[in-house]
């Protein structure tokens, strides 16, 4: 069952989709490769509670079997990056809940909360090791040139540049 939660409830999952990211944010002004069609008041149409520019969180959780407690497993987020385009963002799964179908539920929630809004196309970044998930669910993809750098906080980033989008029309 897929629900919304809070951006709290996201943080300590996508630490570990981005460890040693300087800065882990709700939202994100990173734009698609078209950019034309982005917004670059992302930030303040979000604080102004503009359409559907403020990001929404869902996630997957299942019972832990020594606690009977809900635990958090898989989660991914959405928002508004035009008045036609919405941004799926950080997609996680934890590794041991992996290969069982939520990654594709998650992106087909994601894909159907933005197609019932009126949205035209959903589109995202996703790491290369991912694009096959996102292709079982209907997504485009792309990949380019690998990008190296480093965090401030020392990390090596190396990876490359992958684009994937669904036409919802």
């Amino acid at each position: 069952m897929i629900s919304e939660i809070t951006f709290e409830e996201v943080f300590p999952m996508w630490e570990k989709l981005w460890p040693g990211r300087d800065s882990i944010r709700p939202s994100t002004s990173m734009l698609d490769w078209d950019t034309s069609h982005n917004d670059i008041m992302l930030y303040q149409y979000a604080a102004e509670g503009k359409e559907h520019y403020a990001p929404v969180f869902f996630g997957i959780h299942a019972t832990h079997p020594e606690t009977n407690r809900q635990v958090l497993i898989a989660v991914n987020s959405g928002h508004q990056t035009s008045p036609t385009r919405y941004r799926s963002r950080g997609l996680y799964v934890m590794p041991k809940f992996c290969r069982r179908g939520l990654a594709q539920a998650l992106l087909t929630h994601t894909i159907n909360y933005a197609r019932d809004r009126g949205f035209e196309t959903v589109w995202s970044l996703p790491r290369e090791t991912a694009l096959k998930t996102y292709e079982s669910v209907g997504f485009k993809t792309m990949v380019g040139e690998i990008e190296a750098g480093w965090t401030s906080s020392g990390v090596q980033v190396s990876e490359r540049n992958c684009y994937a989008e669904i036409n919802l029309k």
